[in-house]
């Protein structure tokens, strides 16, 4: 490689073909706000049209280091039919995929505040892989000498179960199986476990401890366990734990009722710890609109 900048793209790209291999999703700090991403089954489930953006910058300072932007909306339509939009660019390297998705979810209330949700999702992603941007001592090198640009439909399902206190879900978003070429590996199948509860401590007190459990095939099983304090309903403040990665910090404020902003800083505990990087940062923006029937829906919605 030209430069030692070259040198860890080259090696960041290769471990991102392992992640291909793996669990090529993004990670979300914010995942207890951006369940949408993960299961299909959420839509709708905020009793209002909710609109989400959030964009991560992961390892900021390495050249070529994962960028994530999502946006989505998602509402109610008519009885327990719901749905929902997502728009996710996720970058690492010379590889770019973007991802568009539609979901479609029926809630079925089985009791004061208790609701069970079906969901389907059906999606498209556009990747392009453009390996002839990467510098290289080799002239025509024959691993780098060719771009990649693919279209890969997909479908998902999901399940989830809420109470004003408490939800649990399981989600396969991406049930297809893809082959990208020879060299690069396969996108592998995801399954989502997800769970979160509100433990009221005072009138103006709140706990909310989450988890997201990943599985796939030949990687290891990660967790993300999160643990929020909520005052006032409206001030929050936590830390979280992702296992095989490392730690970090979330804040919040609901700047109306409606309206959340949302700040995370995630630290390394792996080898990334010793090269120079400055941690891996989020920013989220949610906000619920309210009309019609949704008007009358007085219960808080914490997840």
């Amino acid at each position: 490689m030209k430069t030692i900048k070259h040198i860890f793209s080259i090696g960041l790209f290769l471990s991102s073909t392992l992640l291909v291999k793996a669990q090529q999703d993004p990670m979300y700090t914010h995942y207890m706000y951006n369940t949408l991403a993960y299961n299909p089954a959420y839509a709708g489930s905020r009793d209002a049209m909710s609109f989400l953006g959030l964009a991560r910058f992961q390892w900021a300072g390495i050249s070529g280091s994962p960028m994530t932007q999502n946006f989505q909306i998602h509402t109610p339509i008519y009885g327990g039919l719901c749905t929902g939009i997502s728009l996710i660019n996720d970058k690492i390297g010379p590889t770019n995929n973007t991802n568009l998705s539609l979901d479609l979810t029926y809630r079925f209330n089985l009791g004061r505040h208790h609701r069970l949700a079906f969901g389907l999702k059906g999606g498209l992603d556009f990747f392009n892989n453009n390996l002839s941007s990467v510098a290289t001592n080799e002239q025509n090198d024959p691993q780098f000498n060719q771009n990649i640009s693919r279209t890969l439909p997909n479908v998902g399902v999901g399940i989830y179960y809420d109470h004003t206190n408490f939800y649990i879900g399981f989600s396969v978003p991406k049930i297809v199986e893809h082959r990208l070429n020879t060299g690069l590996g396969e996108l592998k199948r995801n399954y989502f476990i997800m769970a979160g509860f509100m433990i009221p401590v005072t009138k103006n007190f709140a706990l909310k401890p989450t988890t997201l459990v990943k599985i796939t095939e030949g990687a290891p099983v990660q967790g993300e366990f999160t643990m929020e304090a909520l005052f006032c309903n409206r001030f929050s403040a936590g830390a979280f734990y992702r296992s095989l990665d490392g730690i970090g910090m979330l804040l919040g404020v609901n700047i109306v009722p409606n309206l959340r902003i949302g700040y995370s800083f995630d630290w390394p505990l792996t080898e990334l710890s010793r090269i120079g990087q400055f941690g891996s940062h989020e920013i989220m923006l949610r906000y619920d609109l309210k009309f019609g029937k949704m008007k009358s829906i007085k219960s808080p919605r914490y997840f």
